[in-house]
């Protein structure tokens, strides 16, 4: 297994602001609740295509489609 990087995004470019616009559209017509700091977090990920990391279930909404998403538990991390 590979060492996760992080991977730095120009939160003002294009592909972000695209990705955000995206999804934030996709949130509202669905019916779903995310907070706007995720939807910044997962329009960064999305638009470097990064994998999230993350030990909440935040953004499940999003997870496949719009974003590639791994869930760590954190009572369990090393599983």
């Amino acid at each position: 297994m590979s060492t996760p990087s992080t991977v730095p995004v120009n939160i003002s470019s294009q592909p972000v602001l695209d990705r955000y616009a995206e999804i934030d559209t996709f949130l509202k017509r669905s019916g779903r609740t995310v907070s706007d700091n995720d939807v910044w977090i997962a329009a960064c990920a999305s638009a470097a295509d990064a994998t999230l990391l993350t030990t909440d279930r935040d953004f499940d909404p999003l997870a496949g489609q719009h974003l590639n998403c791994v869930w760590i538990d954190p009572r369990n991390p090393a599983a």
